[in-house]
């Protein structure tokens, strides 16, 4: 019994150290504070080591899985069911964490003083600077990353039609997304102290009286994140193979016809 669990929790062992880092980073932060607040550097190096690896990690991966692909209705296909999942999976998240808040409100007995009014710069969002930039430099910045995801879907639709002169820049962005998963690799190996570092500092920084509420408010989450990887561990599979099975029936009629 112990031994399959064992085997079940050493595929999550990475994930295990990451949350025993934080929580000891947390326990530090509140019974240490003035020594807890000197490791802030540290967090905060390894934070900004991996926004620096957002843009080029988002722009190499679109355009190489893209690139790859020469039919577009195949690409067409993989956008949707991608859109599809990423809408599934924010929006899952937050039902079942508001579900988890209507059971238990970690705020309970928090007073806010609301009465200060704000004023708005703007009239309202802008979709246009939201989706596109205008200037290309402005894409090498984490602010602008639908721009940049939209301008490398682009990348790579063109790459893929632009036949074996194509064919040579999408082997060299493979070769350079390689290159980059290695480096994000190298940085989250230093990611339990970092995030450790981090959660240290960020509890030693906050109210005394507001202590407990976001000890609450991370427990809370914590729970709801386990209940999450419990429904998609168990569930997931089956629905891969439901849609295998209509896939594989709707190509046999589609034979018949």
């Amino acid at each position: 019994m112990w031994q399959q669990m064992w085997q079940k929790l050493s595929a999550y062992h990475s994930s295990i150290i990451l949350l025993l880092a934080i929580s000891i980073g947390g326990v530090l932060g509140v019974f240490l504070p003035d020594w807890a607040l000197m490791l802030k550097p540290l967090g905060q190096a390894f934070l900004n080591l991996l926004f620096m690896m957002i843009v080029p990690l988002v722009a190499i991966s679109v355009v190489s899985s893209i690139a790859s692909i020469t039919d577009l209705r195949q690409l067409g296909k993989i956008l949707l069911a991608v859109l599809v999942v990423s809408a599934l999976m924010a929006m899952l998240p937050a039902l079942i964490m508001m579900g988890f808040s209507e059971i238990y409100n970690p705020a309970q007995g928090v007073v806010l003083d609301l009465t200060e009014k704000v004023t708005t710069a703007g009239q309202g969002m802008d979709f246009v600077a939201m989706f596109t930039a205008n200037d290309f430099s402005q894409l090498l910045s984490k602010s602008h990353i639908l721009a940049l995801i939209i301008m490398s879907i682009l990348a790579g639709i063109a790459i893929s039609q632009s036949g074996e002169q194509g064919k040579k820049i999408a082997d060299l962005f493979d070769a350079a997304n390689t290159v980059v998963m290695n480096m994000v690799s190298l940085i989250m190996k230093l990611a339990p102290i970092g995030l450790g570092a981090f959660f240290a500092a960020t509890m030693a920084a906050q109210d005394p009286k507001l202590l407990s509420t976001f000890a609450s408010a991370i427990g809370l989450y914590m729970v709801a994140l386990g209940f999450i990887l419990w429904l998609v561990q168990r569930y997931i599979p089956m629905w891969l193979v439901v849609l295998r099975r209509l896939n594989y029936f709707g190509r046999m009629s589609l034979n018949l016809r």
